[in-house]
């Protein structure tokens, strides 16, 4: 059996929640937001991965040394190429990429585009969201690596975690 795989820092329910609600109040756009139970942050895509590659994933994932992980979110961005409306981090996260680069490494993945670490807001995004409201500004202690499978479905692309490895909580939490 074929999977859509990746890699990913998933979001709590109430960090999902809190997000939609400011995306709601705060950014015009004529296009729908993406399903907020998709909110997530991509560290390594795999693309299409049979069962046996699903496994040594999985496998991979539970060796695996991982960092303790947090990420202050306040820039907004569109990239026009992937018609894409998305929040960033505010500053640049040395811990996020370099894990980020290990796990693409350690599977071999090659993209044409370097890691740009973000969550989709509006996909399919003619042009950039206007902001009516505060910008966003939200600190995320990330929980899990998260190994999510995407399926299309009658109500449109849905991501599925299929395992979670706990990360490490920081002595402190700075923005």
């Amino acid at each position: 059996m074929q999977h859509r795989l990746f890699l990913g820092l998933d979001l709590l329910p109430h960090q999902k929640q809190q997000l939609a609600t400011w995306q709601a109040q705060a950014l015009a756009h004529p296009k729908a937001a993406v399903f907020s139970g998709n909110y997530h942050l991509t560290l390594a895509f795999f693309g299409e991965r049979d069962d046996s590659e699903l496994t040594d994933i999985v496998q991979h994932c539970q060796e695996l040394v991982k960092p303790a992980l947090h990420s202050h979110f306040g820039l907004l961005g569109y990239w026009s190429e992937s018609e894409t409306v998305y929040l960033a981090p505010s500053q640049p996260n040395r811990q996020l990429n370099d894990f980020a680069n290990r796990l693409r490494a350690l599977f071999e993945l090659s993209d044409r585009h370097p890691f740009s670490p973000h969550i989709s807001l509006i996909r399919g995004a003619k042009k950039p969201a206007t902001l009516v409201a505060e910008p966003a500004n939200f600190t995320l202690q990330w929980q899990a690596l998260t190994l999510f499978r995407s399926r299309s479905t009658n109500a449109g692309v849905r991501y599925q975690a299929l395992a979670r490895w706990p990360l490490p909580t920081p002595a402190r939490l700075t923005p």
